[in-house]
């Protein structure tokens, strides 16, 4: 990550940010062995899945995230807004 110009957010080490002069930003969040990108440019963002898939053995997907370490995401985008729910895991405790 630092190797490609990432560097790790002061309050969480499990975040990286890469802001490049022109205007292109990536958001990484890392746990073990789940990651979640966000970003506003496509070719960065696909020029640096290249760069990774060339180090790692990892499986990238480009689609919109509905589900992330055991959080759902249910996103509005007509209404602009995001919620985030947990209603599997009360199910699973409600079992």
């Amino acid at each position: 990550m630092i190797d490609y110009g990432f560097q790790p957010v002061n309050a969480d080490k499990t975040l990286f940010c890469l802001n490049r002069d022109d205007c292109t930003v990536m958001i990484i969040a890392l746990y073990v062995d789940d990651g979640l990108t966000a970003h506003n440019n496509d070719a960065e963002y696909a020029k640096f899945i290249k760069a990774l898939l060339e180090r790692f053995k990892l499986r990238a997907e480009s689609t919109e995230v509905t589900w992330y370490l055991g959080v759902g995401i249910l996103r509005d985008w007509s209404k602009g807004t995001i919620k985030l729910t947990q209603h599997q895991y009360v199910n699973d405790l409600l079992k």
